[in-house]
């Protein structure tokens, strides 16, 4: 934590983070969408800040109430185990 840094001040987006989406369903507050793609960026300044970055691709990790699908594994695995054998 850097308390030489910023305001003090809390900002909550539910849409964007696992702990803001937990504190939004607490408070009843609305899923709005703060990051998108309306070409609204006014400017760029750069500083250090710790952020997630992928394992593989090493790129920025926005979070973001998104769908997610996921697999059975187990099926496939015993599939292509028959066929190895």
């Amino acid at each position: 934590m850097q308390r030489d840094f910023g305001t003090g001040a809390l900002k909550v987006t539910p849409s964007h983070d696992r702990d803001d989406y937990e504190i939004g369903i607490r408070h009843n507050l609305e899923r709005v969408k703060v990051m998108d793609e309306r070409g609204l960026l006014v400017k760029i300044d750069d500083y250090e800040h710790a952020v997630g970055k992928c394992y593989r691709c090493a790129t920025v990790i926005e979070p973001t109430t998104s769908k997610q699908w996921f697999v059975s594994v187990r099926p496939l695995a015993d599939k292509a185990g028959t066929a190895v054998e």
